[in-house]
């Protein structure tokens, strides 16, 4: 998982997922994004778990929260938001009743692709909210006869959101594109050559 994960992410092309349309360098931005990372977080997370779902319910997808070192085999997200340890989750049966009453623990790089969406949607939400030292990797397939391809949608904490493998004029970035306008964001190509 690790390696292909690891090759998508080395690519000098890819996009980010932002909130705001344009790139700056103007030292006096650092004010607008504190601003926004203690305002506009929490909908942020929104708006991405919102995308993050659409897709894995378009694509073939494998989802992976992976850790902050080898020492730490699960994850645990308190209310408080404290340094991740482990996820802790209801049964398939059950809706939760709050984020923090979970009773299974989940393991760092396990598929957790068939959890239900509310399940999903509060990982997604504690990652980008704690701004932790774990991540959410979405690998995604795109099945095709001839040239089947992955992309990966990796979540970080915070405005951390990057997509590598996508290629332009694909159906991954039409609908990742489309998805990013229709919650006012906006999905941004990154070169590094």
């Amino acid at each position: 998982m690790y390696e292909e994960i690891d090759a998508l992410q080395e690519r000098d092309q890819y996009y980010v997922i932002d909130y705001i349309p344009y790139d700056t360098d103007d030292p006096r931005f650092l004010k607008l994004e504190e601003y926004f990372e203690r305002t506009y977080l929490p909908s942020f997370a929104e708006k991405i778990i919102r995308i993050i779902l659409k897709t894995i319910y378009r694509f073939p997808c494998a989802i992976y929260v992976t850790g902050p070192s080898e020492d730490d085999d699960s994850m645990r997200l308190s209310e408080a938001g404290d340094t991740p340890s482990r996820i802790e989750r209801t049964p398939n049966n059950a809706e939760p009743a709050s984020e923090a009453t979970i009773p299974i623990s989940i393991p760092y790089d396990t598929d957790i692709s068939g959890y239900p969406p509310a399940e999903l949607a509060a990982i997604i939400r504690r990652i980008i909210l704690t701004d932790g030292p774990s991540s959410v990797q979405v690998l995604c397939s795109i099945p095709h006869r001839e040239h089947p391809s992955r992309f990966l949608i990796s979540i970080g904490g915070g405005f951390s959101v990057t997509v590598y493998g996508a290629k332009p004029r694909t159906e991954a970035t039409d609908l990742l594109q489309a998805l990013a306008t229709q919650e006012g964001l906006f999905l941004k190509h990154r070169s590094e050559r």
